[in-house]
């Protein structure tokens, strides 16, 4: 496969950067996608959506609502993630979607993973390549989706959680002009907005991510027709 694939997932949202456990979640399921491992494609789609809808969740309300006897299923912590953003006039269309989608990722694990549940001895996975690289395409569309739109709405919510270093590329576009002189010390502007007014600074950032959103949404459809036509190559 060309790295149109590898780019599409990036223009979605991913990876993120100060979040090594969601990038390494993501190259796991680049790696299957690469070297064509259905079952792995199973997996690493389930566990990437599920580390994202964790993030979601305890970057906007401090902690997932787990069960009493054991961690919240993955439906309900997509439930939970889809709770905790801000709604949006197409959610009545595309949330069902996605809701199903969810589910069928879930069970296509459970009974064609690597990790699926116990089986008969004699049991045969039987899992074509296409449905496999559907369900990490699928996958990587959600993940992007939902995290996308964590990213680029705003949270009032107390607990809600926000690192400096997840933004990398907004600190430079605010550093631009170069560090600010402070009593001798040099200041990149960006971090002084972030700790003295994070109201402000999360202004910024959302007006700045609109704008990168509207034109990754434009590079991720070219990018959608060269994986096409990779695929349609046989590549």
């Amino acid at each position: 496969m060309s790295d149109a694939l590898t780019l599409n997932a990036q223009t979605l949202g991913l990876p993120v950067t100060s979040a090594e456990h969601l990038n390494e979640r993501y190259q796991s399921l680049v790696e299957a996608l690469t070297t064509e491992n259905a079952p792995a494609m199973c997996d690493a789609a389930k566990t990437l959506l599920e580390t994202v809808f964790r993030t979601v969740i305890v970057n906007r309300n401090g902690a997932v609502v787990e069960s009493p006897d054991s961690r919240a299923s993955f439906v309900e912590l997509y439930r939970q993630a889809l709770e905790s953003l801000t709604t949006h006039d197409s959610d009545e269309i595309f949330m069902p979607v996605i809701k199903r989608s969810v589910t069928v990722i879930a069970s296509m694990r459970d009974n064609y993973g690597d990790s699926s549940h116990g089986q008969d001895g004699y049991h045969e996975r039987k899992l074509d390549l296409a449905e496999a690289v559907l369900l990490a395409r699928l996958a990587l569309t959600i993940s992007g989706y939902m995290y996308s739109r964590h990213v680029h709405t705003s949270t009032d919510h107390g607990n809600s959680r926000s690192h400096y270093a997840d933004n990398p590329e907004f600190n430079k576009y605010l550093d631009s002009e170069g560090d600010i002189e402070v009593a001798g010390i040099f200041v990149a502007p960006s971090r002084i907005l972030f700790d003295n007014d994070f109201t402000a600074y999360r202004d910024q950032l959302l007006e700045h991510s609109n704008d990168m959103y509207i034109s990754e949404m434009e590079a991720a459809g070219d990018l959608w027709m060269e994986m096409q036509n990779d695929i349609a190559r046989g590549k």
